[in-house]
């Protein structure tokens, strides 16, 4: 198993209301179980005294590790291990590690009755909570006469300890219920444990990630039966190097195929107190390898960007006849090769922006005073040279008492430009492009119009995706790269805007996008 660095962020994914709702929840559970032992005491020694000590009384609660024999008389060992026989019976595999206390003593330090007494008459019943089963109840007889199952003293117990316990339910599950739908809404993986790596809570996003089969109770079982290397591992290392929080992440296969992020933490109640560990699971593997993938991508860009800014200023030197003069054939071949490198760094441009995008980082966060005719005027005058080449005339109609906005002027300028390039590319030898814009209420709405060739109805769909480029523009010596598009509908939806597009076959294009000011 291999392990990662620290997940950033992950120690986050609980906000604090949960990290205090889990250790509320532990406290309150505790403090429950305090009760429900307290309880269970008082009614040993009741049921004994009400049978004026004629009896033995043994009560067990749940996912303990021992259980309590309240007895007036000595007990014989004969009837000492038939009790404990029929208790571990009941209790089944968990009672490997089963304890007995009687008197409060240990069984060891217990002095048994000489003689081989047995039990009369011996009852062992469920002790339940609400629906839920909390426990167990022992009671034998010393006395032949005593009739356990006919005398009205099971009865009256019975009801006494269905009354005592029917509050402490409703309490119980009440506030079980309220944490566990508020755990059972994070998206991650959520478990709590005790001290002992017992599972105190786990919501469907934790048994999800763990690919658990659904349905299965886990609450209550020790954190080993789910089976999982990586849970104990990390949660051992936490408990054997005296960490409060460790925060990592861990491949769940030896493939690495998966690779999970884990964060423990050592949860303490309103006292300070110690109540459990919580551990939050995030399934990173597509991040990860998202996050690998692009450092490699910008490793690989800068290698070949710093070639081709070689290769462009001896093409220019050239061109500038700065090593000789040049013939026609030649400098047309060294204007294709200049076109051509110029095509290669907008591509790795474009690629590192997208892959950025996805990743989350928008360059958003410069705000810049803007006013947009000025900027519509910068990207003309930068693509005017190109539209002269095909003999297209650049418009612009922005009216000039548009408001300033505040926004990243670079992206805003990024998208016009995709545009108009865009525009250019598609129109015919002769023709216009336009850029506009006008105000409604606290949306922008800007447009640039082509009377170009226009987009097939059925196409309108394809225009942002990255990579597509459509067979019917008419200039063939300018190629893209299928990704201005989709960078502009990038930017434009990460400012909270739309962006658009209206065509008519052979008759041009409008693209429109908004901007909220």
């Amino acid at each position: 198993m291999k392990d990662y660095v620290a997940t950033p962020g992950l120690e986050e994914a609980v906000p604090t209301v949960v990290r205090t709702a889990l250790g509320q929840l532990q406290e309150e559970q505790s403090e429950i179980q305090g009760l429900l032992a307290e309880m269970l005491t008082i009614a040993r020694n009741a049921l004994v005294d009400l049978t004026a000590s004629q009896v033995a009384v043994a009560t067990y609660q749940l996912d303990d590790s021992h259980c309590e024999v309240t007895t007036r008389k000595a007990l014989s060992r004969t009837a000492f291990e038939s009790l404990k026989q029929e208790l571990t019976a009941a209790i089944g595999p968990s009672s490997s590690s089963l304890t007995f206390r009687i008197n409060t003593r240990s069984e060891a330090r217990y002095r048994f009755d000489d003689g081989q007494e047995p039990f009369h008459e011996t009852i062992l019943v469920p002790v339940s909570m609400g629906e839920e089963q909390v426990g167990w109840l022992f009671v034998g007889s010393f006395d032949p006469d005593l009739r356990l199952h006919r005398t009205r003293l099971t009865r009256q117990f019975s009801r006494f300890i269905s009354r005592a316990l029917r509050h402490l339910w409703y309490l119980n599950n009440r506030q079980k219920e309220q944490y566990e739908l508020l755990v059972s809404r994070i998206v991650d993986g959520v478990i709590l444990c005790d001290a002992q790596k017992r599972i105190k809570v786990m919501n469907q996003a934790a048994q999800r990630i763990l690919k658990l089969k659904d349905g299965k109770p886990w609450v209550g079982r020790p954190l080993k039966d789910l089976e999982v290397e990586y849970l104990i591992d990390n949660l051992d290392e936490a408990l054997e190097t005296g960490m409060f929080e460790l925060n990592k992440v861990t491949s769940a296969d030896d493939n690495q195929r998966q690779l999970i992020g884990i964060h423990i933490e050592l949860l303490k109640n309103s006292r300070n107190n110690e109540v459990g560990w919580m551990i939050v699971l995030r399934d990173v593997t597509k991040n990860w390898q998202s996050d690998q993938m692009r450092s490699a991508l910008t490793v690989v860009s800068h290698e070949i960007k710093t070639p081709l800014h070689s290769i462009l200023g001896a093409v220019d030197l050239l061109l500038e006849n700065d090593l000789g003069e040049l013939n026609s054939d030649q400098r047309h071949c060294l204007d294709i090769i200049r076109d051509d490198i110029q095509r290669l760094n907008r591509l790795i441009t474009d690629i590192l922006d997208l892959s950025k995008f996805e990743e989350g980082v928008q360059f958003l966060e410069r705000r810049n005073q803007i006013v947009l005719g000025l900027t519509v005027k910068k990207v003309m005058e930068s693509l005017q040279t190109y539209a002269a080449s095909k003999n297209i005339t650049l418009e612009a109609q922005i009216p000039k008492s548009l408001p300033t906005f505040r926004g990243n002027r670079d992206r805003l300028q990024q998208v016009v430009m995709n545009l108009l390039e865009n525009g250019i590319k598609y129109s015919r030898p002769g023709g216009r492009v336009t850029v506009g814009a006008n105000l409604e209420g606290s949306e922008l709405t800007v447009w640039v119009r082509d009377h170009g060739v226009g987009i097939p109805k059925e196409k309108l769909d394809l225009v942002f995706k990255r990579f597509v480029q459509l067979d019917n523009h008419p200039d063939e010596g300018r190629q893209g790269n299928g990704l201005g598009l989709s960078i502009a509908k990038q930017i434009i939806e990460a400012i909270g805007g739309k962006i658009w597009v209206e065509s008519e076959l052979g008759k041009g294009s409008t693209f429109y996008f908004t901007i909220p000011v």
